[in-house]
This record gives structure tokens, sequence and C-alpha cells, in this order.
């Protein structure tokens, strides 16, 4: 890279990625970003469950990462929109009907090998990925219980709302 390289560079603006999640409007970086729609897709498959209960203590812990899973799964797919054309993933990605259909692909009562949430091509980067979910779930999880009483481990919460 050269001064002459930095020089010519342009910034490049693009939209917003939108969505509206349990009612709240939702705004992120759009690709060649990925974690704004990786985001949404997580958030849609989840508030499928009743929130707070259906979220709350290892099951509710085994729901967000199973969710986690099929987002980072399914954000492999995106790519710079300069050189690639990621309209169609992007879409899929913010859409309730897709969430619903990763949803009906997740067990309660167990979790999959890699190849279950989008091939074994993401292997590896995926063994690398899932330690991270604990971390990004514990950032997800205020989100849907926002107004909720919560113990302070945030494993169990009831529907009084919090003053």
């Amino acid at each position: 890279m050269t001064l002459n390289d930095l020089n010519k560079y342009e910034v490049k603006t693009r939209e917003p990625i939108s969505a509206n999640i349990l009612g709240l409007k939702v705004l992120s970086m759009p690709p060649p970003s990925s974690r704004g729609v990786s985001m949404v897709l997580a958030l849609n498959i989840l508030t499928q469950y009743t929130v707070p209960s259906g979220l709350s203590g290892s099951l509710g812990t085994h729901r967000v990462i199973e969710s986690l899973k099929h987002a980072f799964t399914v954000r492999m797919n995106l790519s710079d929109p300069e050189f690639v054309n990621v309209s169609k993933f992007v879409a899929d990605m913010i859409s309730p009907e897709f969430s619903k259909k990763l949803k009906k692909t997740l067990n309660d009562n167990m979790t999959f090998g890699p190849i279950h949430y989008g091939g074994a091509k993401f292997m590896i980067m995926a063994r690398a990925i899932y330690p991270l979910f604990m971390i990004i779930a514990r950032a997800i999880y205020p989100l849907l219980i926002k107004g909720k009483k919560c113990s302070s481990k945030l494993t169990h919460c009831t529907s009084k709302k919090v003053s």
C-alpha cells in the first residue's frame, strides 16, 4: 500500500440494516460488516420463544447458543457488496420467515455438529467462534428481558416490571 493508494481511497456509505425486534427498531451496520445481520437473525429466532421465560436458565442459554450457531454459519455467505451481490443473503437474514425455518431445526434436548448448521466447509472456523457464544449470549439476553425483574445471574425473571 502506498501513500498514493491512500490518497485515492474513497469512503463508501451504505444504508444501515433495519429490523423490528419486539417492537424496537434495530439499526446496525450493513455488509461488509456481518455483525448487524447476524444479530438480527439470532434475535428473530429467539423472539419466537416466550420472552423472558423461554430464555431463562440452562434451556434459555441452550436456545441462545443454538440460534447464534445458525447466525454465525449463515453469515459466512456474506462478503463485501462492492464485489459480491449479497442482497439475497441479507434479505434472508433479516427476514422473520427465514428465522422461523431455522428455529424449526433447533432441538431443546440436544445440539448438533457444524454440518447441521450449514455445512462442513465452515467447521474449522466454527470451532474458533463457538466459545464466543456465551459472551454474546450475555450481551443479547438483557435486550430480550428489558423491563423484567431478574436475578443477578440473569437466570430467573418474573413478569413484574422493574420500577
